[in-house]
């Protein structure tokens, strides 16, 4: 079966059809092209965008300022037949957060997904505006937060994983750097910690505030990704009620999740 590209608009700048895409005969462009569907697994990621094996969809002309602006549109007109539930099912900041999640990753599933502490998004709102500063367990997830809009404020992001001595002291006490960062970063006084990718960062922390409660008074943000403890970690930290926190409960989760989160608080932050 032959795939055609609809050509209802021109391709971006600097687009490349697939290396199976061979020029129709007397086509005046690479706007014109077919394809076959040559594996099952394209057949599979055809159907699975809702899409003909043999029509490609249209590249929609938009100008960059105006992505979020559609993307947030489109999620919120498909949010009931992806989901189940209407945007209004839930309070407004929850949802603005939620639909920040959906932007950053592309799948609706995490409506289900997340979890609320009653107090985590007024606590975190407050603290942001106090200019409190935030910590992640790793990179990633720092480099995704919008520290511009955070300065407006005094606030400024802190990663301790490449911290002097904390490949030493994990080493020291049989642990994982990022536990071990994690637990340096409270030096900082944060009043968000960020976990995006390490559930033994997460749970560190969880076993140090209930040891030592006063440590932290602020908001934990749980995205921690993978197969070991991930989900389990993140069950414990909503299984507990004494610190704030928005989840992402289950294995999927990771740095975009946890920084989508943190960028959405802070645009409630400034909206308010």
């Amino acid at each position: 079966m032959s795939a055609t590209i609809v050509t209802d608009h021109t391709p971006p700048r600097g687009y490349v059809p697939p290396p199976n895409c061979k020029t129709l005969q007397g086509a005046p462009d690479a706007r014109k092209r077919s394809a076959k569907c040559a594996s099952a697994h394209e057949q599979a990621a055809d159907k699975a965008d809702g899409l003909p094996c043999d029509v490609l969809p249209a590249i929609t002309p938009i100008k960059p300022e105006a992505i979020e602006a559609k993307s947030f549109a489109i999620i919120r007109a498909e949010f009931f037949e992806q989901t189940g539930r209407q945007p209004d099912d839930f309070p407004p900041a929850q949802f603005a957060i939620i639909q920040r999640v959906i932007h950053a990753t592309g799948d609706f599933s995490f409506a289900g997904m997340l979890a609320f502490h009653p107090q985590a998004i007024a606590c975190a709102l407050r603290l942001l505006r106090a200019g409190r500063p935030l910590v992640s367990d790793v990179r990633m997830t720092a480099a995704g937060i919008n520290k511009t809009a955070l300065a407006s404020w005094g606030g400024e992001v802190f990663c301790e994983l490449d911290g002097p001595g904390i490949a030493a002291l994990a080493k020291e006490r049989g642990a994982t750097r990022s536990e071990t960062a994690i637990l340096s970063a409270l030096s900082h006084r944060p009043g968000i910690i960020a976990i995006g990718n390490a559930p033994t960062a997460l749970l560190a922390i969880l076993n140090h505030c209930q040891r030592q409660p006063s440590d932290f008074d602020g908001v934990i943000i749980g995205a921690p990704v993978g197969f070991v403890n991930a989900a389990e970690s993140k069950a414990l930290l909503a299984a507990q009620q004494d610190i704030p926190y928005i989840a992402a409960l289950g294995r999927k989760g990771g740095s975009p999740v946890a920084a989508a989160i943190v960028n959405a608080l802070i645009r409630l932050a400034a909206a308010e």
